[in-house]
């Protein structure tokens, strides 16, 4: 969802919340396979990778919406598409055991399709 409208419609659920809730939210290259390639080419191994399908509590207030959203992520955790997940955990450590050239410059680097 574009920050504009998030806003938007966080302001008209909580009309109370303007200027309190709320951030610019940052989702590039965000879901599973992309963060695994990140991590492992950042000299990591991935230990697991825990998908979570379940936030369709956020439409609580508007039953359709909540319905609608339960379905995609029944649907989407039945079919095993952790791209699709709403929340993820991800464990990983280092390869080499030492401090490695991603933590040394304290970013990770995050390939971007052409």
């Amino acid at each position: 969802m574009p920050n504009w409208l998030g806003k938007r419609a966080l302001k008209l659920v909580f009309p109370q919340s303007d200027g309190v809730l709320g951030f610019e939210a940052y989702y590039h290259c965000c879901y599973a396979s992309r963060i695994k390639d990140a991590l492992e080419r950042n000299g990591f191994e991935i230990v697991e990778i825990r998908a979570s399908h379940f936030s369709a509590y956020y439409f609580s207030f508007f039953v359709p919406l909540f319905l609608a959203a339960t379905a995609y992520e029944l649907t989407t955790r039945y079919l095993g598409l952790k791209n699709l997940a709403s929340g993820l955990l991800v464990i990983a450590r280092r390869r080499d055991g030492g401090v490695s050239a991603a933590a040394d410059s304290r970013r990770l680097s995050v390939a971007t399709p052409g």
